[in-house]
């Protein structure tokens, strides 16, 4: 669940009439990422796989610093074990 600075930054956003997209400033963002990250549903991106992802774009090793998700309520865990990551994100992206 998103904490409550989360749920009340994107009803302002909407209130604001910014419906799918809006442009944040630095302090706008550090914030909405500082709440983000004390999120239990936060999922961070491993090292080895965030090397794997710049190989598929072809950025420079160590381009990507970090990068996390919030898996799908009820797709917190493959079948197989693996928990979801940007791997998944990029690679669907990519074939899509």
């Amino acid at each position: 669940m998103a904490s409550r600075y989360v749920d009340k930054f994107k009803s302002d956003l909407a209130k604001a009439g910014f419906s799918s997209k809006a442009i944040l400033d630095e302090k706008q963002l550090a914030r909405l990422v500082s709440e983000l990250e004390k999120d239990p549903l936060v999922s961070s991106t491993p090292d080895t796989e965030l090397r794997y992802i710049e190989g598929l774009l072809r950025l420079p090793l160590e381009f990507i610093e970090f990068f996390s998700v919030i898996p799908k309520s009820g797709c917190e865990k493959c079948k197989c074990g693996r928990e979801p990551s940007a791997l998944e994100v990029i690679s669907y992206a990519i074939k899509h």
